[in-house]
């Protein structure tokens, strides 16, 4: 597959048919960026008019024409971006989108029109921020829409009088009142631009680069304060998650811990950070896990022996929850538990929380993204007894590529009965999305029959969730 393919009349027919091949072509350019790419995506942008062939209210199209939006910004084709971003009907909370167009259009060479379309992008990138409930947008992907933004205009102006000023008004605006705004690093950033010839040239790399991921998964030695942290679950007399959670939040408040998570978005790679997210999201994550493992109530009261595969797993809070729901109606033999986490420090809490919670079953620790996942990391889990497939704010990632790869390691880890509980903040409607189009792929491939699908809002329940919740018998 190429990117004519993709631009011809053949599109509908194409995206129903063969989707993922779709995305998974799109994915791989977005990810890793082509220098000729933009060329070519560009030439066929113009030549068809790609939106005659789409239905929107398709969520397969609509799910296509959301990741071709993103390409063109990846790409810097304002031009295709804003067109296509015309042709969306208003899409609920996408904060971002709209920032992006008000980046993108045509401001002239006036810095006055470049400002005020700067100072309204920055106001909605903020209200993404606040709107994210504290665990949504990644805090580095707004700063990086940011920097990219202010590269690409000193760069269109490093030969003429207006860079000067045009740097010092980015300086004005974005050490303000924006609280997504990273102050250590963009004020390194805009030191840097004041040399623009060197500036041009070192951060060309960086920006294109973005998301090339950089893994840091190394296991190291246990510290004193984890140990204690250690001794002190392990002694919690009838340990549950109120009284695991009981004890972060003594342990923050006692000792001043804060720490910058990203909106829950970063590797967790001290004690510090796991202790104060566990503190800060503790609460909201048991209530929207709760909340969905009560729709599953009735599917479980039979059940004898099971096994969970935690994705992307933290520090266990699913499995964890999931534990203390099941002794409140069964009480069924857990015989396997694999936790899938690349943070090395977030994996061994996931080990010490499980083994507390829970000390008979087998436990399988994985330490890789879930990208990295392969088949035979999953398929060793016991085929006849039910597996329940934990996705707990995880699938909403960018990041994460929803791609063949990915979905072919989770099949290998599919016995005879499987229920998928997939929850994420309700962020907006393309981040809901990623969910949608993960369950339809198993509904495609496996006639996985939907269970749930429910979504929270936060003046009702006073957090937000997106859940989609479904059954694969194989």
């Amino acid at each position: 597959m190429d990117i004519s393919d993709i631009f011809s009349n053949n599109i509908g027919k194409l995206l129903e048919n063969d989707y993922q091949k779709v995305y998974d072509f799109l994915d791989l350019k977005y990810i890793n960026y082509d220098n000729k790419f933009d060329y070519e995506l560009n030439e066929l942008y113009c030549e068809v008019n790609i939106y005659d062939y789409l239905n929107l209210d398709n969520k397969k199209h609509l799910s296509f024409f959301l990741k071709l939006i993103l390409l063109y910004d990846r790409y810097m084709l304002d031009s295709a971006f804003c067109n296509s971003y015309d042709k969306l009907n208003n899409i609920e909370n996408e904060y971002i989108l709209q920032a992006l167009k008000e980046l993108k259009r045509d401001c002239g060479s006036q810095i006055y029109n470049i400002e005020n379309s700067f100072s309204k992008a920055l106001e909605l990138l903020n209200s993404s921020y606040n709107d994210s409930e504290g665990e949504g947008e990644s805090v580095d992907r707004l700063n990086y829409i940011v920097k990219s933004y202010i590269y690409q205009k000193l760069k269109l102006k490093q030969y003429n009088n207006d860079y000067i000023p045009l740097l010092r008004m980015f300086k004005k605006h974005i050490f303000g009142k924006y609280k997504f705004i990273n102050i250590e690093f963009f004020d390194k950033f805009l030191s840097d631009a004041e040399d623009k010839v060197d500036f041009i040239n070192k951060w060309e790399l960086d920006i294109c680069n973005y998301y090339a991921r950089h893994d840091d998964i190394i296991l190291d030695n246990v510290s004193a304060e984890v140990s204690s942290y250690a001794n002190d679950i392990r002694n919690i007399e009838y340990i549950n998650f109120d009284r695991c959670l009981s004890y972060c939040n003594n342990l923050k408040n006692q000792n001043g811990i804060c720490a910058n998570l990203n909106h829950g978005c970063s590797l967790l790679k001290t004690h510090e950070e796991l202790i104060y997210y566990m503190s800060r999201y503790g609460d909201i994550h048991r209530k929207k896990l709760l909340t969905s493992f009560e729709e599953i109530k009735d599917k479980l009261k039979n059940c004898r022996n099971l096994n969970i595969i935690d994705y992307g797993c933290g520090q266990a809070m699913g499995v964890i929850n999931f534990i203390d729901f099941t002794k409140k109606i069964f009480k069924p033999t857990i015989k396997e538990i694999i936790l899938i986490e690349p943070s090395a420090k977030a994996l061994q809490r996931a080990i010490l929380h499980t083994e507390c919670f829970n000390n008979s079953a087998k436990i399988k620790p994985i330490h890789k993204y879930l990208n990295d996942l392969d088949e035979n990391d999953l398929n060793s889990t016991d085929k006849n007894t039910l597996t329940i497939h934990i996705f707990s704010n995880i699938l909403d990632i960018e990041e994460i590529s929803l791609n063949e790869k990915l979905y072919k390691s989770i099949e290998a880890g599919l016995s005879k009965n499987n229920i998928f509980v997939c929850v994420s903040p309700k962020i907006n409607a393309s981040k809901n999305l990623r969910l949608d189009m993960f369950y339809q792929y198993f509904k495609e491939k496996h006639n996985a029959t939907l269970i749930s699908n429910k979504q929270f809002n936060k003046i009702e329940y006073g957090y937000t969730k997106y859940s989609i919740l479904f059954e694969v018998n194989k």
